[in-house]
């Protein structure tokens, strides 16, 4: 790592202090050293997790996103199983609050579906159809839990943003796992105290990374990362 980095002290000194500069550096230097180490495909699993749990409790909501994306796009190269199976599906984005059709393969038209019913038209009665009996939530912006409390915890905020709705701007399958990049908006018509937020018909806007674990047609695990920062400049804000 160290000889990595001073490679790029040498070469662009100027842009080590430009913050932006730094994490799209960084996020290289992910890519690099994760291509570069052989690793099975639980390693990698848990190395992603422990990264996306430190840097969540530390709320780098923006640079959590791009670590995200450059741990997802790098890991198909550490073993030949990954190079076989991964398949990347990329779409332009549809018209806001209407997720693109569900893209060829099965677990990643399932995804697709479920954001679609679930979290676009609202349909908390259908959480059933798309995951699992088992279903866990390692979403650290949800009611941790399973099923049931995922469904409680979206038809409170579908009772707060009853207009909300997901737009899906990008997907990548590889194994049992799809990855979407997303936005979320709708108005704020009612309190939000999780997020210390009075309702009163602000608009919002946030962008999501998700990861769906898929397995017999079900959904069975999901992981999440998201920019945050428009929730916290409403926090505490008088109507």
């Amino acid at each position: 790592m160290s000889s990595i980095w001073d490679g790029w002290r040498r070469r662009e000194p100027g842009r080590l202090t430009d913050p932006t500069a730094c994490t799209h550096i960084y996020v290289r230097l992910v890519i690099g050293l994760w291509k570069a180490t052989p690793v099975t495909a639980t390693e990698r699993e848990n190395a992603m997790t422990r990264t996306m749990t430190r840097l969540v409790e530390h709320n780098r909501s923006r640079l959590l996103i791009g670590l995200l994306a450059a741990m997802v796009l790098a890991g198909s190269a550490p073993t030949a199983r990954a190079d076989r199976d991964a398949t990347a599906i990329s779409h332009r984005p549809t018209a806001p609050g209407h997720p693109e059709p569900g893209p060829a393969g099965g677990d990643a038209r399932l995804v697709h579906d479920a954001l679609r019913v679930v979290f676009s038209e609202r349909r908390v009665d259908q959480v059933d159809r798309y995951f699992a009996a088992d279903f866990v939530q390692y979403s650290p912006y949800a009611t941790p839990g399973g099923r049931e409390e995922l469904k409680a915890w979206w038809a409170g905020i579908v009772h707060s943003i009853p207009d909300v709705t997901t737009t899906v701007t990008a997907t990548r399958v590889q194994g049992t796992d799809v990855v979407t990049f997303r936005t979320v908006q709708g108005t704020i018509m009612r309190d939000l105290p999780q997020f210390g937020i009075k309702g009163c018909g602000q608009r919002v806007q946030v962008r999501i990374a998700d990861i769906f674990r898929v397995r017999r047609h079900k959904i069975i695990a999901h992981w999440e990362v998201a920019d945050t920062g428009p929730f916290v400049l409403l926090a505490g804000r008088p109507c």
